[in-house]
């Protein structure tokens, strides 16, 4: 985990859960904590009025959320909502903003 987030970003997107799980040796745990850095991440950046720049972030949070919650096998409400929302935002964004 002593990535910094370039390295993160640098995966392609489609192979994102399955690299870090299978080649970087990474656990659910780990993949939920990069999850919530690139959700913060992409906030900040949406906050900023950079709306298509937040895109990737809330794309790679969904994705490896979308992951830990299967894995888990486990219903979380706080964990749902979150991809509700980052759903409804990367809807947002693709309709929307500019």
């Amino acid at each position: 985990m002593k990535q910094d987030s370039a390295f993160f970003c640098k995966i392609p997107i489609e192979n994102l859960s399955k690299e870090l799980i299978q080649i970087h040796n990474y656990t659910s745990g780990h993949l939920n904590i990069i999850s919530q850095l690139f959700f913060a991440q992409a906030d900040l950046i949406y906050t900023a009025e950079k709306f298509r720049e937040s895109l990737d972030y809330y794309e790679r949070s969904v994705i490896l959320l979308d992951f830990v919650i299967i894995e888990s096998g486990t219903f979380y409400f706080q964990k749902q909502s979150k991809q509700q929302y980052i759903r409804s935002r990367i809807n947002e964004i693709e309709q929307d903003k500019t």
